[in-house]
Protein backbone atom coordinates (compact mmCIF):
# COMPACT_ATOMS: atom_id res chain seq x y z
CA UNK A 1 0.00 0.00 0.00
CA UNK A 2 1.72 3.20 -0.91
CA UNK A 3 1.27 6.48 0.92
CA UNK A 4 -1.38 8.13 -0.79
CA UNK A 5 -3.69 4.86 -0.89
CA UNK A 6 -3.06 4.79 3.06
CA UNK A 7 -4.05 8.36 2.93
CA UNK A 8 -7.03 7.56 1.19
CA UNK A 9 -8.46 4.72 3.27
CA UNK A 10 -7.72 7.14 6.68
CA UNK A 11 -9.89 9.65 5.13
CA UNK A 12 -12.62 6.95 4.26
CA UNK A 13 -12.58 5.57 8.18
CA UNK A 14 -12.76 8.84 9.48
CA UNK A 15 -15.87 9.84 7.23
CA UNK A 16 -17.37 6.27 8.51
CA UNK A 17 -20.52 7.10 10.75
CA UNK A 18 -20.01 6.04 14.17
CA UNK A 19 -22.94 4.04 15.69
CA UNK A 20 -23.55 5.14 19.66
CA UNK A 21 -24.32 2.20 21.66
CA UNK A 22 -28.01 1.20 21.81
CA UNK A 23 -29.67 2.83 25.12
CA UNK A 24 -30.58 0.63 27.93
CA UNK A 25 -34.04 1.04 28.47
CA UNK A 26 -34.13 -0.83 31.65
CA UNK A 27 -31.40 0.99 32.80
CA UNK A 28 -32.42 4.18 32.64
CA UNK A 29 -35.61 3.64 34.15
CA UNK A 30 -33.83 2.19 37.06
CA UNK A 31 -31.66 5.48 37.36
CA UNK A 32 -34.59 7.23 37.59
CA UNK A 33 -34.98 6.36 41.38
CA UNK A 34 -31.45 7.74 42.32
CA UNK A 35 -32.19 10.96 44.06
CA UNK A 36 -35.99 9.39 45.46
CA UNK A 37 -36.71 9.56 49.09
CA UNK A 38 -36.77 5.45 49.21
CA UNK A 39 -37.89 2.97 51.78
CA UNK A 40 -37.30 -0.59 51.84
CA UNK A 41 -40.69 -2.16 52.23
CA UNK A 42 -40.21 -5.12 54.51
CA UNK A 43 -37.62 -2.88 56.62
CA UNK A 44 -34.92 -5.52 55.92
CA UNK A 45 -32.00 -5.22 57.77
CA UNK A 46 -29.11 -6.95 56.15
CA UNK A 47 -26.75 -4.51 53.66
CA UNK A 48 -26.57 -7.01 51.03
CA UNK A 49 -30.54 -8.24 49.75
CA UNK A 50 -31.43 -10.49 46.58
CA UNK A 51 -34.65 -9.88 44.74
CA UNK A 52 -36.44 -11.80 42.04
CA UNK A 53 -38.18 -10.35 39.20
CA UNK A 54 -41.71 -9.97 41.07
CA UNK A 55 -39.38 -7.44 43.11
CA UNK A 56 -40.26 -10.31 46.43
CA UNK A 57 -36.57 -10.79 48.81
CA UNK A 58 -34.64 -13.86 48.39
CA UNK A 59 -34.20 -16.36 51.88
CA UNK A 60 -35.74 -14.47 55.08
CA UNK A 61 -33.53 -11.59 55.76
CA UNK A 62 -34.35 -10.09 59.57
CA UNK A 63 -36.11 -7.16 59.73
CA UNK A 64 -35.48 -3.55 61.25
CA UNK A 65 -37.60 -0.35 62.04
CA UNK A 66 -38.68 1.64 59.55
CA UNK A 67 -36.77 4.80 60.58
CA UNK A 68 -33.61 2.34 59.89
CA UNK A 69 -35.12 1.10 56.33
CA UNK A 70 -34.32 4.30 54.73
CA UNK A 71 -32.38 4.00 50.91
CA UNK A 72 -30.53 6.75 49.25
CA UNK A 73 -29.61 4.67 45.75
CA UNK A 74 -25.94 6.45 44.15
CA UNK A 75 -25.29 4.17 41.24
CA UNK A 76 -27.23 1.57 39.15
CA UNK A 77 -25.41 -1.16 36.65
CA UNK A 78 -26.47 -3.87 34.35
CA UNK A 79 -24.18 -6.60 36.13
CA UNK A 80 -25.01 -9.30 33.57
CA UNK A 81 -28.17 -9.77 31.14
CA UNK A 82 -30.64 -10.73 33.98
CA UNK A 83 -29.10 -8.67 37.11
CA UNK A 84 -29.45 -5.32 38.03
CA UNK A 85 -26.86 -3.98 40.97
CA UNK A 86 -28.47 -1.04 42.80
CA UNK A 87 -25.67 0.59 45.05
CA UNK A 88 -26.37 2.96 47.75
CA UNK A 89 -26.23 3.80 51.53
CA UNK A 90 -28.89 2.99 54.54
CA UNK A 91 -31.04 6.43 55.58
CA UNK A 92 -31.97 6.61 59.23
CA UNK A 93 -34.74 8.76 59.97
CA UNK A 94 -35.64 11.01 62.96
CA UNK A 95 -38.89 13.08 63.81
CA UNK A 96 -37.75 17.00 64.14
CA UNK A 97 -40.77 18.41 66.35
CA UNK A 98 -40.22 21.76 65.28
CA UNK A 99 -41.54 21.14 61.39
CA UNK A 100 -43.40 17.80 62.69
CA UNK A 101 -41.18 16.26 59.36
CA UNK A 102 -39.41 13.02 59.59
CA UNK A 103 -36.13 13.73 58.30
CA UNK A 104 -33.71 11.72 56.47
CA UNK A 105 -29.89 11.44 57.46
CA UNK A 106 -27.91 9.43 55.69
CA UNK A 107 -25.20 6.85 57.58
CA UNK A 108 -22.29 7.00 54.84
CA UNK A 109 -20.80 3.96 56.57
CA UNK A 110 -23.78 2.03 55.95
CA UNK A 111 -23.34 0.78 52.02
CA UNK A 112 -26.13 -1.15 50.51
CA UNK A 113 -25.39 -3.56 47.83
CA UNK A 114 -28.80 -4.93 46.13
CA UNK A 115 -29.14 -7.01 43.31
CA UNK A 116 -32.01 -7.40 41.29
CA UNK A 117 -33.32 -9.87 38.76
CA UNK A 118 -34.58 -7.94 35.48
CA UNK A 119 -38.15 -9.18 34.89
CA UNK A 120 -38.49 -10.65 31.44
CA UNK A 121 -42.47 -8.62 30.16
CA UNK A 122 -43.98 -6.29 32.28
CA UNK A 123 -48.22 -6.29 33.42
CA UNK A 124 -50.63 -5.13 31.33
CA UNK A 125 -50.30 -1.72 33.04
CA UNK A 126 -46.83 -1.20 32.09
CA UNK A 127 -47.74 -1.75 28.77
CA UNK A 128 -50.46 0.66 28.87
CA UNK A 129 -48.57 3.37 30.39
CA UNK A 130 -45.41 2.57 28.37
CA UNK A 131 -43.06 1.91 31.57
CA UNK A 132 -40.47 -0.87 31.70
CA UNK A 133 -41.49 -3.45 33.68
CA UNK A 134 -38.43 -3.00 36.30
CA UNK A 135 -40.22 -0.52 37.56
CA UNK A 136 -42.99 -2.18 38.88
CA UNK A 137 -40.40 -4.01 40.36
CA UNK A 138 -38.61 -1.38 42.12
CA UNK A 139 -41.82 -0.21 43.38
CA UNK A 140 -42.39 -3.09 45.11
CA UNK A 141 -39.15 -3.25 46.68
CA UNK A 142 -38.90 0.58 47.90
CA UNK A 143 -41.33 3.27 49.16
CA UNK A 144 -41.10 6.38 48.02
CA UNK A 145 -41.77 8.51 51.22
CA UNK A 146 -44.29 6.82 53.95
CA UNK A 147 -46.92 5.43 51.59
CA UNK A 148 -50.66 4.12 52.58
CA UNK A 149 -49.03 0.48 52.14
CA UNK A 150 -45.70 1.25 54.19
CA UNK A 151 -48.10 2.76 56.67
CA UNK A 152 -50.23 -0.71 56.95
CA UNK A 153 -46.66 -2.77 56.72
CA UNK A 154 -45.54 -1.30 60.34
CA UNK A 155 -46.09 -3.06 63.70
CA UNK A 156 -49.03 -2.18 65.04
CA UNK A 157 -47.69 1.19 67.34
CA UNK A 158 -46.44 2.52 64.48
CA UNK A 159 -50.12 2.36 62.81
CA UNK A 160 -51.97 3.90 65.44
CA UNK A 161 -49.42 6.84 64.95
CA UNK A 162 -49.66 7.14 61.31
CA UNK A 163 -53.98 6.58 61.85
CA UNK A 164 -54.56 7.36 65.34
CA UNK A 165 -58.72 6.61 65.02
CA UNK A 166 -58.10 2.45 64.30
CA UNK A 167 -59.17 0.54 66.81
CA UNK A 168 -57.91 -1.61 69.13
CA UNK A 169 -58.74 -5.22 69.43
CA UNK A 170 -59.88 -6.12 73.23
CA UNK A 171 -59.56 -2.81 74.23
CA UNK A 172 -60.83 -2.52 77.74
CA UNK A 173 -63.67 -0.30 78.93
CA UNK A 174 -62.36 1.62 81.09
CA UNK A 175 -63.76 3.34 84.05
CA UNK A 176 -65.01 6.97 84.54
CA UNK A 177 -62.14 9.18 85.90
CA UNK A 178 -64.59 10.49 88.55
CA UNK A 179 -63.95 7.11 90.08
CA UNK A 180 -60.36 6.01 90.01
CA UNK A 181 -59.01 6.69 93.61
CA UNK A 182 -55.46 5.70 92.37
CA UNK A 183 -53.38 6.04 88.81
CA UNK A 184 -50.95 3.35 87.86
CA UNK A 185 -47.76 3.20 89.48
CA UNK A 186 -44.47 1.64 87.99
CA UNK A 187 -43.12 -1.49 89.52
CA UNK A 188 -40.68 -2.66 87.67
CA UNK A 189 -38.90 -1.39 84.50
CA UNK A 190 -35.94 -2.22 82.12
CA UNK A 191 -33.54 0.45 80.59
CA UNK A 192 -34.03 1.32 77.04
CA UNK A 193 -30.71 0.47 74.71
CA UNK A 194 -29.85 2.63 72.13
CA UNK A 195 -29.60 1.74 68.54
CA UNK A 196 -25.88 1.56 66.88
CA UNK A 197 -27.23 4.32 64.47
CA UNK A 198 -28.35 6.54 67.63
CA UNK A 199 -24.98 6.32 69.21
CA UNK A 200 -23.14 7.07 66.17
CA UNK A 201 -24.92 10.17 65.56
CA UNK A 202 -25.81 11.07 69.22
CA UNK A 203 -28.87 11.02 68.55
CA UNK A 204 -31.04 12.91 71.67
CA UNK A 205 -34.61 13.48 72.71
CA UNK A 206 -37.39 12.02 74.15
CA UNK A 207 -40.21 10.33 72.30
CA UNK A 208 -44.20 9.76 73.70
CA UNK A 209 -45.67 6.50 73.99
CA UNK A 210 -49.31 5.81 75.32
CA UNK A 211 -50.31 2.55 76.72
CA UNK A 212 -53.38 0.64 78.85
CA UNK A 213 -51.94 -0.41 82.06
CA UNK A 214 -54.49 -3.62 82.72
CA UNK A 215 -56.16 -4.79 85.90
CA UNK A 216 -53.36 -6.93 86.57
CA UNK A 217 -50.61 -4.48 86.06
CA UNK A 218 -49.74 -6.03 82.66
CA UNK A 219 -48.77 -3.29 79.33
CA UNK A 220 -50.95 -3.65 76.44
CA UNK A 221 -51.85 -1.15 73.52
CA UNK A 222 -48.84 0.48 73.09
CA UNK A 223 -48.65 2.99 70.51
CA UNK A 224 -46.05 5.62 69.15
CA UNK A 225 -47.93 9.32 70.36
CA UNK A 226 -44.80 11.65 69.74
CA UNK A 227 -41.88 9.82 67.77
CA UNK A 228 -37.83 10.18 67.47
CA UNK A 229 -37.27 7.65 65.16
CA UNK A 230 -33.48 6.26 64.33
CA UNK A 231 -34.95 3.09 65.79
CA UNK A 232 -35.84 4.33 69.10
CA UNK A 233 -39.27 4.31 69.19
CA UNK A 234 -39.21 0.21 68.71
CA UNK A 235 -36.45 -0.39 71.04
CA UNK A 236 -38.38 1.72 73.79
CA UNK A 237 -41.69 -0.26 73.37
CA UNK A 238 -39.84 -3.12 73.35
CA UNK A 239 -38.51 -2.57 76.66
CA UNK A 240 -42.17 -1.05 77.62
CA UNK A 241 -44.21 -4.05 77.20
CA UNK A 242 -41.73 -5.78 79.42
CA UNK A 243 -42.86 -3.08 82.39
CA UNK A 244 -44.64 -3.86 85.20
CA UNK A 245 -47.10 -1.53 87.33
CA UNK A 246 -49.37 -2.00 90.46
CA UNK A 247 -52.43 -0.84 88.58
CA UNK A 248 -55.07 1.56 88.81
CA UNK A 249 -57.80 1.39 91.85
CA UNK A 250 -61.30 3.09 90.88
CA UNK A 251 -64.23 2.37 92.98
CA UNK A 252 -62.55 0.36 95.10
CA UNK A 253 -61.06 -2.63 92.93
CA UNK A 254 -57.86 -2.84 90.18
CA UNK A 255 -58.85 -1.12 86.84
CA UNK A 256 -57.22 -0.84 83.46
CA UNK A 257 -56.53 2.49 82.51
CA UNK A 258 -54.06 4.55 80.04
CA UNK A 259 -50.80 5.96 80.72
CA UNK A 260 -48.70 8.37 78.80
CA UNK A 261 -44.83 7.67 79.24
CA UNK A 262 -42.01 9.47 78.00
CA UNK A 263 -38.97 8.47 77.18
CA UNK A 264 -35.63 10.41 76.99
CA UNK A 265 -32.19 9.62 75.46
CA UNK A 266 -29.57 11.96 77.33
CA UNK A 267 -26.05 12.67 76.82
CA UNK A 268 -24.03 9.77 79.06
CA UNK A 269 -22.27 10.60 82.27
CA UNK A 270 -18.47 9.66 81.45
CA UNK A 271 -17.34 6.84 82.94
CA UNK A 272 -14.95 7.28 85.90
Amino acid sequence: MNARTAVILAIALAAAPIHAQSPDPTLAAAARWIGRSLILRGFYAPNELHYDPAGKAEGTPKSTDWTLAGVDLEAIKRIDPATLELDGVRVAIRFNPDNQLFERHPQKDQHLKILVAIPGTGSPSNQLLGTEPIEETLARIFSIGIDPALQRSMPDFWRHYFDPHIAWDGEPVYPAPATVTAPPTLAHRTDVPETPEAEHDKVRGSLLMRLTVDEHGAVKFVSVLKPLGYGLDARAIEQVRRWTFTPAQASGAPAPMKLDIAETFAPRPPLR
